[in-house]
């Protein structure tokens, strides 16, 4: 069930969904996601944790994090599936080779305490603290002190920021993801292409050898059809990533002590990393 909360007409829609899935005998879930859709293609889905298992909100641990961000994870895609038209689903499943239900989500873990509490690189210590934190966040890339009270820490699949200053620094960290969400879906068109020409080149094979087999030439129509509809709609793809501008993140700059600018320098890294793999 979902509610919408607002909207600005052809920019934003905020909306709050309840969701209701299937559970083992015995087990309770209650569910409510925020989701913002953005003209620009960018999508957050989130939650507040109250509780997991018989851990309160104030004493979470990664393990019972971890496996909640995959049903999350997991019940978002269904979520988002549900609002989209056929039309969208259709250039999900071209990119994601009709796997877009379980195509991956960076996380963002925001949060005003973590325990213990270290200086950034102590929790990449190759050890225990890095293991756990891997469960969230994939392979650790940086971890990074913005104040005496605030650390942030980015892996491959997502970022943790903890600390009281976290709902200031919150801007920063969404346009950061939104640049992360554009560079994986950069990449992945990227290995799309490869796998569409691997698919050419089989079907020149099967052309070589249609007379070799009566049934080919269905095939070989067949798998041309395809081709030529996930060209057009890669092509679609493409011609939208051009239209949607790069983030402008100077309007960001409203604070200058260190923790701050310590962020806008990450966002710009990435900003970087954007332009060079889409060739630009």
């Amino acid at each position: 069930m979902s509610k919408v909360i607002d909207y600005k007409y052809v920019r934003h829609s905020n909306l709050e969904v309840e969701v209701v899935m299937p559970e083992e005998s015995g087990i309770v879930q209650i569910e409510v996601l925020g989701l913002h859709i953005n003209m620009d293609g960018t999508i957050y889905q989130g939650c507040s944790m109250e509780a997991i298992m018989n851990r309160s909100k104030d004493d979470v641990s990664l393990d019972f994090l971890a496996r909640v961000l995959v049903d999350i994870q997991l019940d978002s895609n269904k979520v988002l599936h549900d609002l989209l038209t056929g039309y969208h689903r259709s250039l999900l499943d071209v990119m994601y080779m009709k796997d877009a239900l379980n195509r991956a989500k960076y996380n963002i873990v925001i949060t005003e305490k973590i325990h213990p509490f270290k200086k950034a690189m102590e929790y990449a210590d190759r050890g225990w603290f890095e293991n756990e934190i891997k469960q969230v966040l994939g392979s650790l890339q940086t971890a990074e002190d913005l104040s005496s009270e605030d650390v942030l820490i980015l892996g491959r699949d997502g970022l943790l920021l903890a600390g009281p200053s976290s709902d200031q620094l919150e801007p920063y960290i969404f346009h950061y993801a939104s640049l992360k969400c554009r560079e994986e879906f950069v990449s992945n068109l990227f290995l799309r292409t490869f796998v569409l020409k691997e698919g050419i080149e089989k079907i020149h094979q099967i052309i070589q050898q249609h007379h070799t087999d009566p049934s080919n030439l269905n095939r070989i129509q067949s798998a041309l059809s395809e081709a030529s509809s996930n060209i057009f709609q890669i092509y679609e793809i493409l011609d939208y990533l051009e239209s949607v501008a790069i983030l402008d993140i100077a309007n960001l700059i409203y604070r200058h002590d260190s923790s701050f600018i310590a962020v806008l320098l990450l966002l710009w890294d990435s900003n970087r990393s954007i332009v060079f793999h889409d060739g630009r």
